[in-house]
């Protein structure tokens, strides 16, 4: 009996079920050595060791979308193991049953109950969570070598997709550098276009980040201001007055009484409203408060936090770290911080600036960071903005990392992913919610996301230059390029190629063309099959920027004023009323985002 147990988990809780062969199969995928022991792909995920699915609490599998295709290829006898298991256990939300693969290619099946999605209240989060966790730890402690996850909770239980993908993202690189794997090697991530329609978007307004290591270089986007990323959080250190922030949360340092009126502190009570003073000394009542919240009184900002510092470094940081917890918890983008400690407690201005800075780095750099975006360090001294300086540039010199994958960007975040990273998402015949699908004359194949830093790095280059010249950011497009099979590697290692211009059409300009819809780049003269039938496009960031009609012979774009031959329209189109494609003669403009593969 004792062999039969941990089938059945819940925060560690083992039961009985009636698989008990842990002994794992080996499947292979291609893929490149990485300084970790997992891998983490997504794709079709046909051959692996356990596939999760996603159960209601009556546990039966006909009724629910992805678990009834599941039940329909794993035979009843799937349903039957999970009816004993329901007799001998409760079943609550976050449970996960550990059953046989049936007639699946796999060896296991982790069936988990998913709760209805809560909107803010991060129950159904942290279940969630704990879900990902589970079926990890149980499949590592099982010897399993791969895993599968789809994309749980984004049906009928409500979850946002982004939401899920972050959440998974997080608890596997949090399981992956916690555990020292023995076994466990693989974990794939099986989506439908519409999950991956998500995760574009997703990457699409993060894509704004630089592509940079965990700690970023520090730059200085504006005169007197300091700024480096950590991550997901922007760190800005700059001399000026805390009172006139509009960040979401502006910090208070003060006494234990809270009504420290000196400093920083006189001047938020001079700014605040009486009945914020009145608040702040009636919550000073409170014992045992470190911290304080109020209204804002007269400020710009949401909320103020008022915090009692000690006199030491370590007591500043963990100041910083409680303060940024709590901004978290309470789901506040921005916060605005004094230099803590310098005034009172006679803090040397250097000491605090590392103490700050080191908690900022913990908070940043751990998992759990969703809605903080921006730290902001407000002086008074230009002398502590130089202390502040110097210490980011330690850090970042200390804190950062070889490479970063593009897809890290999917969470929200610049961490480096100590797996690997490819994409291939596999599609399902009544999905026609993708733009791809939706487009494309006959079923689709994987789509690829391309991950080349070299390419990405000139296009974002290019992109900021026109964005400035232009005087506004809406210069980029999402378009369609249909390719020949044996171009797609040179493609993917070196980018687009106008030398190649007239192969298909050059009806508008000697230069790369593509297509506002996938139909026209899916057509056979621009997306020839191979000799399978398969065919490629490419769905591609493209700079269009300010744009004008071309003409057949172009091979640049023409002036936009005569008199100024040197300042050239960025692209030409089609139509201006109704573009149907662009072209482009210089070949950064235009990244290759996605291989997508399908046919007739």
């Amino acid at each position: 009996a004792d062999a039969k147990k941990n089938n059945v988990m819940r925060n560690g809780a083992g039961f009985e079920t009636e698989n008990t062969n842990p002994d794992p199969k080996s499947h292979i995928n291609s893929k490149r050595s990485t300084d970790s022991d997992i891998t983490l792909t997504l794709k079709q995920a046909q051959m692996t060791d356990v596939i999760v699915n996603s159960v209601g609490k009556d546990l039966i599998l006909s009724s629910g979308g992805a678990s009834k295709v599941l039940f329909e290829k794993a035979g009843k006898g799937l349903q039957v193991e999970l009816d004993k298991l329901c007799l001998m256990n409760q079943v609550v939300d976050g449970s996960v049953f550990v059953t046989s693969g049936g007639q699946l290619s796999c060896t296991e099946v982790y069936h988990a109950v998913v709760p209805q999605w809560d909107g803010q209240m991060n129950t159904s989060e942290k279940i969630l969570q704990e879900i990902v966790s589970v079926c990890l730890n149980t499949a590592a402690a099982r010897r399993m070598n791969s895993i599968a996850f789809p994309a749980i909770g984004t049906g009928i239980m409500g979850f946002p997709k982004a939401k899920v993908a972050a959440i998974m993202f997080d608890e596997i690189l949090s399981f992956s550098s916690r555990i020292k794997l023995q076994s466990l090697q693989e974990v794939h991530l099986v989506l439908h276009p519409s999950d991956a329609e998500s995760i574009k978007v997703k990457h699409t307004a993060n894509s704004q980040n630089k592509v940079t290591s965990s700690v970023g270089a520090v730059t200085s986007p504006a005169p007197g201001v300091h700024e480096m990323v950590i991550r997901s959080v922007i760190c800005q250190v700059k001399v000026g007055d805390i009172t006139k922030e509009d960040a979401d949360i502006i910090v208070n340092s003060s006494n234990h009484t809270f009504n420290q009126r000196a400093g920083v502190g006189s001047a938020l009570i001079f700014a605040l409203s009486c009945c914020v003073f009145v608040e702040s000394s009636l919550s000073a009542a409170q014992p045992n408060k470190r911290f304080i919240l109020t209204q804002n009184g007269n400020l710009q900002c949401k909320r103020i936090l008022h915090i009692y510092i000690k006199k030491t470094a370590a007591d500043v940081k963990r100041a910083v770290c409680d303060v940024l917890q709590e901004c978290e918890a309470q789901q506040f983008t921005s916060v605005a911080f004094p230099a803590l400690g310098t005034g009172a407690a006679r803090l040397p201005a250097a000491a605090v600036a590392d103490a700050m800075l080191d908690a900022l780095l913990e908070f940043a750099t751990s998992s759990s960071v969703r809605h903080v975006q921006k730290v902001k360090v407000i002086v008074f001294q230009q002398t502590m903005v130089n202390d502040f300086s110097s210490s980011m540039t330690k850090k970042a010199a200390s804190g950062q990392t070889k490479n970063t994958s593009f897809f890290s960007k999917i969470t929200g975040t610049s961490k480096p992913l100590p797996i690997n990273v490819s994409v291939c998402v596999c599609r399902s015949s009544h999905d026609s919610g993708s733009r791809v699908g939706s487009s494309t004359s006959g079923p689709a194949g994987p789509i690829e996301r391309i991950q080349n830093s070299p390419l990405w790095l000139n296009y974002k280059i290019k992109k900021q230059s026109i964005d400035s010249r232009n005087g506004n950011a809406n210069n980029e497009k999402q378009l369609f390029h249909g390719t020949d099979p044996n171009t797609i590697l040179h493609v993917n290692h070196n980018g687009f190629n106008r030398s190649y211009a007239g192969k298909n059409a050059a009806s508008y300009g000697n230069g790369t063309y593509f297509a506002v819809n996938a139909m026209y780049s899916a057509h056979d003269r621009y997306s020839r099959p191979d000799s399978n039938g398969y065919k490629y496009m490419y769905l591609t960031r493209v700079i269009t920027g300010v744009y004008c009609v071309g003409t057949q012979g172009m091979v640049a774009p023409p002036a936009k004023n005569p008199s100024n031959t040197t300042d050239l329209y960025d692209s030409v189109t089609d139509n201006m009323a109704k573009p149907s494609m662009f072209v482009i003669f210089n070949d950064i403009q235009a990244y290759p985002e996605y291989l997508i593969t399908f046919s007739k």
